[in-house]
């Protein structure tokens, strides 16, 4: 299919819906830099392909009857050629054909060889397209069947060999590998497609830069892991912390400008945020970063599942679901206090240790009225009764306190045992009395 881009537009919109069936979208993939190092101000179009009646792609006259490539001359021409004009590939690719060895100063248009290529080679790129640089120079053909060159790699240099009236480079280009195609386009003779990177005015030379060979931009995310494990018990309505590790596993850079997200993609959310931003964080390719928010359990008891997966401006989702996997258990009912209130008349503790204020005075008053008979000794017509008795000394069968003193009876607190020294003391007055008022001679 020589005229793909044929002059009228009906032919070629009907030659491209009929490739449409034949062609994929990723046969036009390739675009081409000039295909020479020599550039404006040292060669220039000498002929373009032609689309019938010598016109070229933009209505022009700039070509001859069946031309099938495009022709690019040095200016200077056998002089320029002696000197040397590189030939270099036009984008990355394979070599499938080469030949050398060929006359290569025709002037005549029919010197024999290379089937009118005379000294040539051809390249097949990655999308399938095949380009030819022909008329070469005999001798400096640099590369061999099989190689693999790079755009910009210098195949050979500009001669005149083959079907050739004077040196130049034919740059011929076949889509599918058979049929040549023009590689200019926009024109008004021509189709809209052009397999240059920079096409460049009419009769200007397309520009010298290579095709991108970056890859596309990908966005791809891996999970490194998750807080909490699968599996981990929380009681129902309590708060958890989340933390997702996602790796870039992509070739792009994740920032919060160009709106990458950790956002929730499905089942439980447990009261979390439905997006959480980077915070600032800048994440390069193999990159991670940690995400982190608080979610709520749920206050159904069992197992409760959420999932959140890297994202771009909110609808562009993509790489791997992290998972939240929990199990939630109810929360404990508080036991019942088994415990009665205290009675309203029992006897409290005082700061001291002993009963209330109530229960001490009693327990005073009563040991007070102590009889006397139970140890005490009667002092004269006035004896005392009550008290502690005479003995301070602990017996066997009565506790302590901390300090080795005697502890008073049940109930009887320091003014018990001060009453008790009160009473002693009284005794030992009166009895020093009664002895001198009964001293002989007083």
């Amino acid at each position: 299919m020589t005229r793909r881009r044929g002059a009228a537009p009906a032919a070629w919109l009907a030659a491209i819906t009929a490739a449409s069936a034949l062609v994929s979208a990723d046969a036009f993939a390739t675009s081409f830099r000039l295909p020479s190092t020599c550039a404006d101000g040292c060669m220039t179009v000498t002929a373009y392909y032609d689309y019938g009646g010598s016109q070229d792609w933009a209505c022009g006259s700039n070509t001859y009857p069946g031309h099938r490539g495009t022709d690019f001359a040095p200016f200077g021409s056998w002089s320029a050629m002696d000197e040397g004009r590189s030939v270099v590939a036009a984008a990355d690719g394979e070599v499938i054909a080469t030949n050398d060895g060929e006359f290569d100063r025709c002037n005549t248009g029919d010197c024999a060889g290379g089937g009118g290529f005379g000294n040539y080679v051809a390249l097949r790129h990655d999308d399938g397209k095949v380009t030819y640089y022909a008329h070469l120079r005999m001798g400096t053909v640099r590369v061999g069947m099989g190689a693999r060159v790079a755009c910009g790699q210098e195949l050979g240099l500009v001669g005149s060999s083959g079907y050739s009236t004077g040196p130049h480079v034919h740059f011929e280009v076949r889509p599918d590998g058979g049929s040549a195609d023009d590689p200019f386009g926009g024109g008004d003779c021509s189709g809209p497609l052009s397999y240059w990177v920079a096409q460049g005015a009419y009769r200007a030379l397309p520009g010298t830069e290579c095709e991108s060979t970056a890859p596309a931009p990908t966005d791809a995310a891996a999970v490194q892991s998750v807080v909490p494990a699968a599996g981990t018990v929380v009681t129902a309505g309590a708060r958890f912390e989340v933390r997702v590790t996602m790796r870039n596993t992509g070739n792009t850079t994740w920032t919060d400008g160009e709106s990458y997200l950790l956002t929730h993609d499905g089942d439980a959310r447990f009261e979390a945020p439905e997006q959480i931003r980077l915070d600032g964080a800048t994440v390069g390719p193999d990159a991670t970063h940690e995400f982190r928010f608080e979610a709520i359990a749920p206050s159904t008891a069992g197992e409760h599942v959420g999932y959140w997966r890297m994202d771009r401006f909110g609808t562009a989702r993509f790489g791997d679901r992290s998972e939240v996997r929990i199990v939630v258990e109810e929360a404990p009912v508080p036991p019942e206090d088994a415990g009665a209130p205290a009675d309203a008349g029992q006897s409290q503790p005082t700061r001291d240790g002993g009963g209330t204020g109530r229960d001490a005075a009693a327990t005073v008053d009563a040991a007070s009225r102590t009889d006397a008979s139970a140890g005490a000794r009667p002092l004269g017509d006035d004896a005392l009764s009550g008290g502690c008795g005479c003995d301070l000394t602990p017996s066997p069968s009565e506790p302590s306190g901390s300090n080795g003193e005697r502890s008073a009876a049940p109930g009887l607190g320091r003014a018990g045992a001060a009453l008790g020294l009160l009473v002693i003391a009284l005794r030992a007055v009166r009895t020093w009395s009664t002895r001198r008022r009964r001293r002989p001679g007083g």
